[in-house]
């Protein structure tokens, strides 16, 4: 199982990848969900979510959902991009 430790090592593996291919750029932002405005519905989901992934063990004893993924997608300028760091 990989955990918060293989996580960030894997995200320094990968942004090396991309600094030395030269096509991408690195933006490291370390905004919070109250920093967004608006999402109501999405910070709801998430916060939901993660009392599932921070038990994680118990949840799958309870045989309860659990998200592989999420697809966020509406208009340029929404967000969207600032929530892949609340996860």
């Amino acid at each position: 199982m990989i955990d918060a430790k293989d996580k960030e090592l894997i995200l320094k593996e990968k942004e090396q990848i991309i600094k030395k291919s030269g096509i991408l750029e690195i933006f490291t932002d370390n905004s919070k969900m109250q920093d967004v405005g608006g999402l109501a519905n999405l910070k709801k989901y998430l916060d939901d979510k993660s009392q599932i992934f921070n038990k994680l063990s118990e949840a799958r004893k309870f045989g309860i959902d659990i998200p592989k993924g999420i697809l966020i997608v509406s208009m340029p300028g929404c967000g969207k991009s600032l929530c892949r760091c609340w996860w």
